[in-house]
């Protein structure tokens, strides 16, 4: 089995500093109850031979669990398309290989999948920063929450005992009526109408707010940390990402017998958008993709499939993206499929769940099947709105 077989009776939220497998395999929620079998129903599809791989890459980092579990949803949703499937194809001369060969009917391509994750020194500072947030959540005051915004994370995990002695003692010298008064009647909006604290230690730079609770919750010890505001503005660069792990697969395996299609998944901390894929694959230019090889002067930035010198890498027609992909969303995320506009390049049918983007004035969607259908599932799976967490 992927999860393991065990009595659960922690239905509390997933922590700031948890693993997403570790908080799936604990919760007792009836909704992550429903995404566990899901998991364990497609994980039992894949061949005995390669599920112990598969199942140490799911239960490890997040960053390893959500490659792995990328590699998980392809293989259901193609198997559930009527392809037959080999899990890392031997390929002659190569120790080497790619995740898939599909074949269906006398159709047959590679699929690579592939993460845009997070280079390794960010990840290393997201979890100093989660291990903060825990810290925080955990600490119990009374009268007020705490908004906390990061403008620097330090190179060294944040010494708190300090901290915390800190901000208690800051809440308990404040007034929660005269917070709650000054903030109604003040002219300046947002946080800049509550009492602020800075902390600045060892390379961190964190602005706290109190935010002063109702006068029903007053009185009552609970978890300091509020709402997670967003920090210093930021650069939002999703197509480097992308670039980045089309660039790392092309010429990795040579010349195959059938095309490669790489499959990516996007899960960027800022959503990431169809314009974005489509500068990726294209290139960046006031022109539209069909216009741009005919005017490669206009380009501004130079795509996967299209360059200034002209259209290249037609060995890897088609290219399958999604964006915010999670366990329990997948009835909800549409997959795309982008594919090159390369004269006289030949493309593989693709399954019908994969919504193929028209690329006219706009990249759009066109219509796709329906997933839930598709996975054997009720439109409104895992049956519920919202997680059923224990929070009291």
């Amino acid at each position: 089995m992927l999860f393991d077989a065990c009595a659960r009776t922690d239905a509390t939220p997933a922590r700031h500093d948890e693993e997403r497998f570790a908080f799936l395999n604990r919760s007792a929620s009836r909704y992550f109850g429903q995404v566990r079998e899901l998991m364990e129903d497609w994980f039992s599809h894949v061949p005995a031979e390669a599920q112990a791989d598969l199942r140490g890459a799911l239960r490890s980092d997040n960053r390893q669990s959500e490659s792995a579990f990328w590699e998980l949803y392809l293989h259901e949703a193609y198997l559930r398309s009527g392809y037959s499937i080999k899990i890392h194809p031997e390929l002659p001369g190569l120790r080497t290989h790619p995740d898939f060969r599909m074949v269906r009917d006398d159709q047959a391509f590679y699929l690579e999948a592939v993460s845009v994750g997070q280079l390794p020194a960010e990840i290393a500072e997201d979890r100093r920063l989660d291990a903060v947030h825990q810290i925080l959540a955990s600490l119990r005051v009374e009268n007020f929450a705490l908004e906390v915004s990061t403008y620097q994370v330090g190179p060294r995990p944040l010494s708190t005992r300090d901290l915390r002695d800190v901000l208690r003692k800051w809440l308990s010298g404040l007034d929660p009526e005269q917070v709650a008064l000054e903030a109604e009647t003040a002219i300046a909006v947002g946080f800049d109408r509550l009492p602020e604290m800075s902390w600045n230690d060892d390379g961190w730079s964190l602005i706290f707010h109190a935010l002063p609770l109702s006068e029903e919750a007053r009185g009552k010890e609970r978890s300091a940390l509020g709402v997670m505001g967003p920090g210093e503005a930021t650069v939002v660069d999703n197509v480097s990402g992308i670039r980045r792990v089309l660039d790392s697969k092309h010429g990795k395996y040579g010349i195959l017998d059938a095309p490669l299609v790489i499959a990516v998944l996007s899960n960027t901390e800022y959503p990431t958008r169809d314009y974005e894929i489509e500068q990726a694959l294209f290139g960046i230019s006031a022109r539209r993709p069909a216009e741009i090889a005919e005017c490669p002067d206009s380009m501004f930035q130079e795509g996967f499939w299209l360059a200034k010198r002209g259209w290249r890498y037609s060995d890897i027609p088609q290219v399958v993206t999604a964006a915010e992909l999670k366990p329990w969303t997948v009835t909800k995320t549409r997959l795309r499929l982008w594919q090159t506009l390369e004269p006289g390049v030949p493309l593989n049918p693709q399954p019908e769940w994969l919504a193929s983007m028209m690329i006219g004035a706009e990249a759009l969607p066109a219509p796709a099947s329906d997933l839930p259908q598709h996975f054997g599932l009720e439109s409104d799976w895992p049956g519920m709105v919202e997680p059923d967490f224990d929070i009291g």
